[in-house]
């Protein structure tokens, strides 16, 4: 979580942040991303990202978070609209496909699957959710929504989870 100088920021300040870390998650493996190349797009010094960020990886988990709560509110709302769990997942999907390139939107979705320190795509099976996962997979299956990657597919179960 960002420190309360970042929360503070005016709403201007703290948006150019956040989309500067948001593109940047979305064209680099997070790996590969720099405190340098941050204070670079943001116009800022490293003393005033130190200020805002405890280090990388909490900049890279709140931009996480953000991506998280994003999605996890978009799919909502259509299972919410269509009162249909899978009906209300496949519609999410394919809005997902009409997002503009490079748009907010999809840059969330990149972040997403770029991994960063999201604890959805660290998750692995257990002997107590198992039974739970194999489940699911047989409903996607059903329910004729094709995610060929087992771990994809966890990992949008544990999505849909989250809060």
């Amino acid at each position: 979580m960002p420190k309360a100088t970042f929360l503070n920021l005016p709403e201007e300040r703290r948006n150019q942040i956040e989309r500067v870390l948001i593109e940047l998650l979305s064209e680099e493996d997070p790996s590969r991303v720099t405190v340098k190349q941050i204070i670079d797009r943001v116009d800022f010094s490293r003393a005033a990202f130190y200020k805002y960020f405890i280090d990388l990886g909490d900049a890279i988990n709140y931009v996480t978070r953000i991506a998280t709560n994003f999605v996890h509110k978009a799919i909502m709302r259509e299972i919410t609209t269509t009162g249909d769990f899978f009906l209300g997942s496949r519609n999410y999907l394919a809005h997902v496909a009409d997002y503009a390139p490079g748009s907010r939107e999809q840059r969330l979705i990149i972040v997403l699957l770029n991994g960063g320190n999201s604890v959805l795509f660290k998750r692995t099976l257990s002997a107590q959710n198992e039974e739970l996962v194999q489940h699911f997979l047989h409903l996607l299956q059903q329910n004729q929504i094709n995610i060929e990657d087992q771990n994809e597919a966890i990992s949008f179960l544990y999505l849909m989870m989250s809060s």
